[in-house]
């Protein structure tokens, strides 16, 4: 049974297409996506939380999400198939809140089952939060469950936002965690991969990046930034802005990374402790901007295993 809940107002969402006993539905309109989050917010019990693991849902049509403030989807342990379709109008203006996207939190809940977030293309929208911000999902956590991590796995691929995303500046430790695609990928078996970013980035706090802003042991391959990527203190880059123990492969960013303050890099803002791996990766000489301690212009913004303007990382 679903309980009533007045975060998503009555009429504004449908959640006729529900059947807990089907693994797979197709929804096309926005009222159907809506009720996703709807579903997910409405539950009691932590094991509700899993309704959709090992299900899939698959968009069946554009759908434009204009007129009404977007709810984002939280808890999400399944596989949404955006079906190669565009998501208009999503705006999110939430900037006292945490984990905001169109998906505000991917959640790996144990067994064999993978999170999955494919085809999705994001136009004509807004999202601003305190941190965990990303056009695709906030937050992507792939360890909890009873099941060992190293089991556990969330994929987000062949992902497309023009969507602008802001942070203020709200998580632990002063990080905004705002990307093109994802916010805060705290996972070391969680993948971005074919994924792009034409939006433009902004966070008044650490971690921001033009694919993914922070990310601990996530792997970003074959993705490319064209957006505007600012952060107004450290950590800034074009494809992740922070990467601790991360590995960044066969990416390319073409966009404008700036930041006010340290470690503001083309490809990685910060790569802690030389720890990650940044491989075949490629961006437009001279476009990351550092105006504030390190005014060099590298692939990487870290101190060690700095890479010249022009040069493959």
């Amino acid at each position: 049974v679903i309980a009533v809940n007045l975060k998503l107002d009555e009429g504004n969402y449908d959640i006729s297409w529900y059947d807990a006993e089907a693994t797979s539905y197709e929804i096309s309109t926005a009222a159907q996506l809506a009720g996703v989050s709807y579903i997910l917010r409405s539950v009691d019990t932590l094991e509700e939380l899993e309704l959709f693991r090992g299900k899939t849902i698959t968009l069946t049509a554009d759908i434009d999400l204009s007129g009404h403030a977007w709810i984002p989807i939280v808890y999400f342990s399944g596989t949404f198939d955006g079906g190669s379709h565009t998501i208009t109008g999503l705006y999110v203006n939430n900037p006292n809140s945490l984990n905001q996207g169109l998906f505000g939190i991917l959640r790996a809940v144990g067994g064999s089952y993978n999170v999955e977030i494919k085809n999705i293309c994001l136009e004509d929208s807004y999202i601003y939060g305190s941190a965990n911000v990303g056009g695709i999902v906030g937050y992507a956590d792939a360890g909890v469950g009873i099941v060992p991590t190293s089991m556990l796995k969330i994929n987000i691929s062949n992902c497309v936002s023009y969507a602008v995303v802001k942070s203020k500046n709200g998580g632990n430790d002063d990080s905004s965690a705002a990307g093109g695609i994802v916010g805060n990928m705290d996972s070391s078996q969680a993948v971005v991969e074919n994924c792009e970013n034409y939006g433009s980035i902004n966070g008044t706090g650490y971690h921001v990046g033009g694919i993914v802003g922070y990310t601990e042991g996530g792997k970003v391959r074959n993705c490319a930034n064209y957006g505007t990527v600012y952060g107004s203190t450290a950590c800034v880059g074009g494809i992740v802005g922070e990467s601790v123990d991360g590995q960044v492969y066969n990416s390319i960013s073409l966009g404008s990374v700036s930041g006010d303050v340290k470690y503001i890099g083309a490809i990685v803002g910060r790569n802690t402790d030389n720890d990650g791996t940044v491989e075949q990766c490629y961006y437009l000489k001279g476009s990351a901007d550092a105006r504030g301690d390190n005014k060099e212009r590298t692939a990487l913004g870290t101190k060690k295993g700095v890479l010249a303007d022009g040069d493959e990382g």
